[in-house]
């Protein structure tokens, strides 16, 4: 981009799809709360194909932004939660609580029922010097941070959380969210090694996406 090298989303093969799917559907078969685990049903009835789909972020300098993006980033993120909780907080966290806020942090990236989170660029200009692949879809309520739409689509398909879980993905993206800031030093040990999860998923993503670009 800024060098003059023109840089382009991974994409991934139809094994690399349905090995996604088979994961997703290994981590919520670890859901033993029935009520949690019907309403999960519901929501991936409802938005599954949206999550497999959708991108993690609308560029290529951050990370994930291609289809299948968010479903691989949000399956990283519990492997490496449940990595560092087994380090730093061994047996304080069951494996359903690992899977629900790692999974569906970024939920609110597949947008609502009716319209995706983000829309392609038909920009080839923006693509090709900015690396913005996606833009915001307007049709969406604007000014609601993913975050907060993930708690939305939790609560809509009546997925109950506890008051830690609820606060670990409200404040997932830690201090780099403005909003977050009422929180700083008061998160609970769940939120911040959901948060070093997730940085860690994204680091990881971003180093691949530009080795495969070398």
């Amino acid at each position: 981009m800024s060098d003059g090298k023109v840089f382009v989303p991974h994409k991934m093969s139809a094994n690399e799809i349905d090995n996604l799917v088979d994961k997703l559907t290994t981590l919520i078969g670890f859901i033993d709360d029935k009520d949690r685990s019907k309403g999960l049903s519901r929501l991936f009835d409802d938005l599954g194909q949206e999550f497999i789909e959708a991108p993690a972020s609308p560029k290529l300098e951050w990370h994930n932004c291609m289809p299948g993006g968010l479903a691989e980033h949000s399956i990283r993120v519990v492997e490496f939660l449940k990595e560092i909780l087994d380090v730093f907080h061994p047996e304080t966290y069951d494996i359903s609580t690992i899977v629900t806020v790692g999974l569906l942090h970024d939920l609110g990236k597949v947008g609502d029922i009716d319209n995706p989170a983000y829309v392609e660029n038909e920009s080839d200009w923006h693509k090709t010097n900015q690396g913005k692949y996606y833009n915001y879809n307007d049709k969406l309520l604007p000014w609601m941070l993913h975050s907060h739409r993930s708690l939305y689509l939790l609560q809509k398909y009546g997925i109950v959380l506890s008051a830690e879980e609820f606060q670990a993905i409200l404040i997932h993206d830690g201090q780099y969210g403005s909003s977050n800031s009422a929180y700083a030093q008061k998160e609970s040990p769940l939120a911040l090694c959901l948060h070093q999860a997730d940085m860690q998923a994204c680091a990881f993503e971003n180093k691949r996406w530009r080795e495969l670009n070398e």
